[in-house]
């Protein structure tokens, strides 16, 4: 869906500053058909049409994939049957389309099925000074003309994402131990879950 700002950039970038159309596409990576029809049109707002794929070879055998899929449900994690295998079930029923179809009819019955439709989402949120991040990373640095492997250690308050970053030769305790020293001195403290 294209907003009213999408719609004036568009329109401006062809009336204002006289780009062409080729142009405009390849910036903003839209069709050519879509940027046509903004400027030709005085409408401030439009809608793309999703295109629904229907499947003709799998709607015979939809009621049996569904009724192996409920069977299926009712088996032990481990000895479930995959998609590639419910598609080899179909085959050998006379089935001859595509496995991609028949996975994505698998994916839906699971999301909505096993799942239960329910997916969750915990935010994580800190208090200032509850806690931080450390992290070992691999970085390469000129040091003295001469390009050297290190070894970076990053630390990161979790409430405020500010972040120090140390670079020593290895991994060892010391090098842990200066790190979160160096941590503390920048930050001014250590947080209350160190």
């Amino acid at each position: 869906m294209f907003i009213v700002e999408s719609i004036a950039k568009i329109r401006r970038m062809y009336h204002v500053e006289k780009r062409s159309i080729k142009a405009i596409t390849r910036e903003l990576k839209i069709s050519k058909n879509t940027v046509r029809k903004i400027i030709r049109s005085d409408a401030t707002e439009f809608a793309l049409a999703k295109y629904t794929k229907n499947k003709p070879v799998l709607g015979d055998y939809l009621s049996l994939l569904n009724e192996l899929l409920e069977e299926n449900t009712k088996e032990p994690l481990r000895r479930r049957m995959t998609s590639r295998k419910l598609y080899e079930q179909l085959q050998e029923s006379g089935y001859q389309g595509s496995y991609e179809s028949v996975n994505l009819v698998v994916k839906k019955f699971r999301r909505i099925n096993e799942a239960k439709g329910n997916q969750v989402f915990i935010p994580l949120s800190f208090e200032p000074g509850e806690s931080f991040q450390f992290d070992w990373g691999e970085e390469e640095i000129c040091l003295n003309g001469v390009i050297v492997r290190v070894k970076a250690a990053r630390i990161k308050l979790c409430y405020s994402r500010h972040s120090l970053v140390v670079v020593y030769p290895n991994e060892q305790l010391e090098m842990v131990m200066s790190a979160h020293e160096e941590a503390f001195k920048f930050f001014g403290g250590c947080s209350t879950h160190c």
